[in-house]
């Protein structure tokens, strides 16, 4: 009685995922252009640690936007490799563009990026301040649609998850998890509409503020030394009351985020937690749910019911899929695969979120072993 009582409740839980995968399919959550009167001034405001390979073709990106009121400044944060050479030959190529050099090491008690982007912060002289990873790619017209959106809907946060380049195995068994978690549990039309913090959802990799709000509160101080700094700036500005929103980048915003499954798992362990509130207790039942389904559905409700959840879970992956412009084809054909990598990429993510040690870029973060 007892399982059966869970079977059951393990495919309301999927079907319920399979609801929130349908809106987001049907609501399109991705950018699009309105008309405005004008162009304020954007600063393009970019951490940069070791980003010689990733540095050039963002910056060749960002020279050929359409929208042109904009100054692009970077952080360049002890790079070991050539990244000051780079950064000094775009600045003198375009007057838009300058960096930093960090001079000092980091304080205590702040990561390398949130220290990195309160020093952009300040020096910024936007009306509007996009934050951006250095390893992203964007179109043409990202600026003018990124823009028009933020002013048509008086935001005060806008963050894309962008568009993810997979370009090997060991990336196409981790990084369509990110879209998996995320597009199955959380309506992206809710985190414009509501002002709810437990419907917050940013990307660090694009954040695009309000520089009067921004300034007033220092969100990158006031997170300093949290390791998932996109996703608690998003439930303060909520609970301030602020509007924010989240979108899917299409191909206006694309990126590479890591290159492999150890780069990825490592990547990913950071944060997955987080996708549950920051609660290692829902990040368990969660995944329990998710994986004890094809064991207990076959033995308390039977094969019919069996194959109906198996059907609810490739729903999900189809639409997800469409949604994130993946191969519906080979998320299926590797879905077994990702889920041992998701196994995987909580249990380290668990063990981060209760050492707060992690290791990023030659650099260990905080925390106890």
């Amino acid at each position: 009685m007892i399982l059966e009582m869970i079977a059951r409740i393990i495919i309301v839980f999927a079907l319920m995922r399979l609801m929130v995968t349908l809106v987001n399919y049907l609501t399109r959550p991705y950018l699009d252009g309105y008309p405005v009167s004008s162009q304020p001034l954007v600063s393009i405001l970019i951490p940069a640690r070791n980003e010689e390979n990733n540095l050039p073709v963002l910056l060749e990106s960002l020279i050929k936007q359409d929208y042109t009121n904009y100054e692009l400044m970077v952080y360049d944060d002890h790079s070991e490799d050539g990244t000051s050479q780079i950064l000094e030959q775009y600045s003198e190529k375009d007057p838009r563009i300058s960096w930093i050099k960090g001079k000092q090491q980091i304080p205590p008690g702040w990561t390398g990026k949130n220290h990195a982007c309160h020093h952009l912060g300040k020096e910024a002289r936007g009306d509007i301040l996009l934050f951006m990873d250095a390893d992203m790619v964007v179109s043409t017209d990202m600026l003018n649609k990124a823009t028009d959106t933020f002013r048509h809907y008086r935001l005060s946060l806008l963050s894309i998850f962008p568009h993810q380049l997979l370009k090997s195995r060991g990336e196409w068994l981790t990084v369509p998890l990110m879209n998996w978690i995320l597009l199955s549990l959380l309506p992206l039309i809710l985190v414009r509409k509501s002002h709810r913090p437990s419907l917050a959802a940013a990307n660090g990799q694009f954040m695009m503020f309000n520089a009067r709000v921004y300034k007033e509160h220092l969100w990158h101080k006031q997170v300093k030394q949290n390791l998932v700094e996109d996703i608690v700036i998003s439930r303060m500005m909520k609970t301030a009351g602020y509007n924010t929103a989240t979108l899917l980048g299409r191909y206006d915003v694309m990126c590479r985020m890591y290159s492999s499954w150890g780069e990825a798992v490592n990547g990913f362990a950071k944060n997955v937690v987080e996708f549950f509130g920051g609660n290692i207790v829902v990040a368990i039942i969660y995944t329990l749910l998710t994986f004890s389904g094809v064991v207990i559905i076959p033995l308390s409700l039977g094969w019919e019911w069996f194959a109906f959840y198996i059907a609810i879970v490739l729903l999900i992956r189809v639409f997800i899929s469409l949604t994130s412009m993946q191969s519906v084809w080979k998320n299926i054909r590797l879905h077994l695969f990702q889920m041992a990598s998701f196994l995987y990429i909580m249990a380290k993510g668990i063990k981060v979120k209760l050492t707060g040690r992690y290791q990023w870029k030659g650099r260990t973060t905080g925390g106890q072993v």
